[in-house]
């Protein structure tokens, strides 16, 4: 008769566990519905840098985010973007500050100036390219005559 108490009290708890195990498992699956659906509205919205980030900073934060609610976890992410674009802009002042520029007006020009220099940079480097792979194609003899040109440039 002991055996049989032992056996029910054992068999009592293990009908306990398996409940709160099938409990849990219910409520994990609601949770990450919702949580696909936010997360599949948040990818629908746009899919550029700052969203690559973001969700780069969602699947790290995953795992603390469970045991906070769906908005403060998008709190949190909100304001880690808002950091992460502050710092950018605080980067490009302190570039324009050491290339001595002081006003607005003129990081328009410098940006301006930067990009027709990369322009002009890969248009050179295009042309390089370009006049190599035109150099296969010639006869051994021309094509002396060509690399000497190129290394003169």
């Amino acid at each position: 008769q002991e055996t049989d108490l032992e056996l029910n009290l054992v068999m009592g708890h293990m009908e306990g566990c398996v409940f709160r195990l099938a409990e849990r498992e219910r409520k994990k699956g609601i949770i990450q519905r919702l949580r696909l659906l936010s997360s599949k509205q948040a990818t629908l919205a746009g899919t550029g840098e700052s969203d690559r980030s973001r969700n780069r900073s969602q699947d790290v934060l995953k795992p603390f985010a469970r045991f906070v609610g769906l908005e403060a976890s998008n709190d949190l992410l909100n304001s880690l973007e808002k950091e992460r674009q502050l710092k950018a802009r605080v980067r490009e002042l302190r570039e324009f500050r050491r290339n001595g520029i002081t006003k607005v007006t003129d990081s328009y020009d410098y940006r301006f100036e930067l990009r027709r220099r990369e322009r002009i940079k890969e248009s050179e480097l295009k042309r390089k390219l370009g006049s190599q792979s035109l150099l296969g194609r010639r006869s051994s003899s021309s094509s002396s005559i060509a690399n000497k040109r190129l290394s003169k440039e």
